[in-house]
């Protein structure tokens, strides 16, 4: 049984290691960074719209629009939410408008994967794999 709670207890301080091991936090970073400018980059510029949701009983749909209201921070300002207590249906119409770039695209996903970070993070995770597959 103490074996067991000392396999636990190892495994524990492993991969603790690996999460603060410099490579990984520096690899999350930049991580979070490209996240961020490859979000602004798809982003639209304008969007406007409306969706008529009803799921045939009142509480189901009071339930769906206290959850979708969770998220009216993001699509409050281009999207109206109409709800239909009495029937059940999903209607709605969007415009968006905006423009991608491909090549803005490649080069962040390029930035990150070609960075030295990875590869090493790959064998750090490689190496913290091998040892909790050997027991810890």
């Amino acid at each position: 049984m103490i074996a067991f709670f000392s396999s636990i207890s190892r495994r524990k301080e492993l991969i603790t290691d690996f999460l603060k091991d410099e490579d990984v936090t520096a690899l999350y970073r930049l991580s979070k960074e490209q996240g961020k400018a490859l979000s602004k980059h798809i982003r639209p510029k304008k969007a406007k719209g409306y969706i008529i949701i009803g799921t045939g009983e009142p509480d189901l749909t009071g339930g769906l629009l206290g959850i979708l209201s969770l998220f009216i921070k993001y699509y409050g300002t281009y999207l109206r939410v109409i709800p239909d207590f009495e029937k059940a249906h999903l209607e709605g119409e969007l415009m968006v408008k905006g423009r991608i770039r491909g090549i803005r695209i490649l080069i962040i996903i390029k930035r990150w994967y070609k960075s030295k970070m990875i590869k090493r993070c790959k064998k750090k995770f490689r190496k913290l794999k091998e040892d909790l597959t050997n027991g810890g």
